[in-house]
């Protein structure tokens, strides 16, 4: 408060000073205009107020942005063309497909995907097949048939199943009222009408129809006879194939299998549930007693033997001869070992330590796992050179490596097995840092909790960012190393280069303001081969 005698005298500014004051900021204001980078203009120049906002030159080219933390974020291959990804994390997002056309969809011939809550909702389009579900809301899907051409199906609640293809089939079911259904599964055609009161199906030449399912049905044609009076009596029997017979089910059953492989491989079996089960084939012979706790097996020709006592707590088997039998020891939950020609299986302390390895035709899966803790997964090809490789560090750290490409997150807040798409959707919140590369283009992608810090290195250039307060470009101009500098949102910026010195550079609010084309200079110059080495890489 001013004095009394104050109060209703004018206070006096010394003229001169107020006409400065006024042209400074006039100055400032027009330096400031005329420096702003929009944040809305698809070419202009890099920015970075995270965890506001961030729009950055992409490594390898491009552009992309992310705001409010990352949770809002879209991709641009050319800097002044359309998005080719966008997200509003973890509800929903679109991604256009390496060979599809540009533009959201539905374009006619666009290969796009996108989700909505990810797992529960995914759309994709394809040339040959388009699909979209939310579970459990529905489930959609379009695909180029052999015979019918397109053909498109609706799965939906309550009970709904639609189809229709080009040729003019289609099918319409209201489950559980009724229905009529084509190629669904591996059924030709299905009927039902009041389902389980009435139904019947259509398969390999043959057809089953049923009363009160299971109750009463009965199947004919191609060659198979079989007949239910469930349970008092169910036969089947497939005309060189086999003949099974159940009375009062489960209690006693006899069956006759394989027989088309004559009599040296045919099967004889028979159980009086759950006392007592014999099994004969060839030389081979099991017993079951009390099912499924005890049962023992051998056949002397293949060297094959196994023994349950009681299962599933020990099971002990011996493979033999036989290509495709296993060998097991199993003392649960203590220690298994599983083996055939194709996988290997080891357990202890069953659920919490695993290794396993499958070998296939020009491959071989190596993975160990300590639940929920670590988690490690490796492929190589027949020469043992990596494919992909994967292990996570629950909850400190995970790093995925695929050919050339590599990613490592800091924090990886979810045990179960890495999926990237869940990862872009749900993780990123939490996720401290992560670094992504690409050897082969000499890429490298950092960014921190909430995109504070930012970076982006090609072989072209090194941007890096420090939300607001500091940025850093460094590349080559007529062969010499240039780095420019930002400090403070773009009002304090300079360029210096190794021959010429230091030169200051105009604002660029709310900087840095680098523009999103890069240099086409290579920064990393390639190291020469050498006869010694023709591979090598700097």
């Amino acid at each position: 408060m001013l004095p009394p005698d104050l109060r209703h005298k004018p206070v006096r500014v010394n003229s001169r000073v107020l006409r400065l004051g006024r042209a400074g900021l006039l100055a400032g204001s027009l330096v400031l205009a005329s420096a702003c980078v929009s944040p809305f203009s698809r070419t202009g120049g890099d920015f970075a107020l995270a965890p506001l906002h961030s729009r950055l030159s992409k490594a390898g080219g491009g552009t992309g942005s992310e705001s409010l933390f990352g949770m809002v974020t879209s991709d641009r291959s050319d800097p002044g063309g359309p998005i080719d990804a966008w997200a509003v994390r973890p509800f929903t997002g679109w991604t256009r497909e390496p060979d599809g056309e540009p533009g959201p969809p539905p374009g006619a011939n666009a290969r796009w995907r996108s989700e909505i809550l990810y797992p529960l909702g995914r759309s994709t389009s394809g040339v040959r097949t388009s699909s979209s579900w939310f579970l459990p809301l529905y489930f959609w899907r379009s695909r180029e048939t052999a015979k019918a051409g397109r053909r498109s199906t609706l799965l939906t609640l309550p009970g709904l199943w639609w189809a229709r293809d080009e040729a003019g089939g289609g099918s319409f079911a209201w489950f559980p009222f009724f229905g009529h259904v084509e190629d669904f599964l591996t059924y030709e055609e299905i009927r039902f009408f009041l389902f389980p009161l009435y139904s019947t199906a259509k398969r390999d030449g043959k057809k089953s129809t049923h009363f009160l399912f299971p109750v009463l049905g009965w199947t004919r044609g191609g060659g198979e006879k079989s007949t239910r009076l469930w349970p008092f009596w169910v036969h089947s029997e497939i005309e060189g194939f086999h003949d099974r017979t159940s009375v009062l089910w489960p209690f006693v059953h006899w069956q006759t299998n394989s027989i088309h492989r004559g009599e040296a491989s045919t099967e004889h079996k028979w159980m009086v549930w759950p006392l007592y089960g014999r099994t004969r084939r060839g030389s081979y012979r099991s017993h079951t007693l009390l099912w499924p706790f005890f049962g023992w097996a051998s056949d002397p020709r293949a060297e094959f033997w196994a023994l349950d006592a009681p299962w599933p707590l020990v099971r002990l088997q011996s493979g033999g001869k036989w290509p495709r039998a296993a060998n097991r020891t199993r003392v649960w939950p203590f220690y298994s070992h599983f083996e055939t020609k194709e996988l290997e299986w080891w357990t202890w302390a069953w659920p919490f330590v695993h290794r396993r390895r499958e070998v296939r035709q020009d491959s071989r899966r190596d993975s160990f796992h300590v639940f929920p803790f670590w988690q490690s997964v490796r492929t190589r090809d027949s020469d043992d050179r990596e494919i992909s490789s994967w292990w996570k560090l629950w909850p400190l750290a995970q790093r995925r490596r695929t050919g050339p490409s590599e990613r490592l997150s800091v924090l990886a807040p979810f045990p179960f097995h890495w999926d990237p798409t869940f990862d872009h959707y749900w993780s990123w919140p939490l996720e401290l840092w992560t670094v992504e590369r690409e050897k082969e283009e000499r890429i490298r992608r950092e960014r921190s909790w909430g995109g504070l810090w930012l970076r982006e290195r090609d072989a072209h250039e090194d941007r890096r960012y420090l939300s607001g307060l500091f940025s850093r470009r460094t590349y080559r101009e007529e062969g010499a190393v240039v780095r420019e500098t930002s400090l403070l949102f773009g009002l304090i910026r300079w360029r210096s280069m190794e021959e010429s010195g230091t030169a200051l550079l105009a604002p660029s609010f709310p900087g840095p303001g680098w523009p999103a084309e890069r240099s086409e200079e290579l920064l990393h110059l390639s190291t020469p081969a050498t006869p010694e080495r023709p591979d090598a890489q700097p």
